[in-house]
């Protein structure tokens, strides 16, 4: 076999297996059922925490539509309760690949001299 396609094929059953993990019901993560993470969590009043948070989550996962597996996951499982609070989460990653897309839409290369002079300034001038 092809080598892409065997990676395709273990990713493809990694990403089957994270997802059936996440559908289940963590005991460890809610052992009491008035103790969920909604409850806990730092972003359970504020939305733009929430925000803020679905951004760093996407930042750190490096894409918005694992960050919006894991909700469904973490909603399904009964750990979190506020929808306005997922949609909020849900906000802030998508928010990050926007950006993403912006920042690669930029022609870079108008700019790259300009960015390349104030990176060796500072070596000259002893900044």
């Amino acid at each position: 076999m092809d080598n892409s396609l065997l990676t395709l094929m273990g990713a493809s059953a990694l990403l089957l297996y994270a997802i059936r993990i996440s559908f289940k019901d963590h005991p460890v993560l809610c052992r009491k059922p008035h103790a969920c993470l909604d409850q806990r969590n730092l972003f359970a009043g504020n939305r733009i925490a929430a925000t803020l948070l679905g951004f760093v989550l996407a930042i750190v996962m490096g894409s918005s539509g694992a960050v919006t597996v894991m909700l469904v996951g973490l909603a399904n499982a009964r750990l979190l309760k506020s929808p306005a609070n997922l949609l909020a989460v849900t906000l802030g990653a998508i928010v990050r690949t926007t950006i993403i897309v912006q920042v690669m839409a930029f022609q870079i290369s108008h700019y790259a001299m300009l960015m390349v002079t104030a990176g060796v300034a500072p070596v000259f001038y002893d900044v």
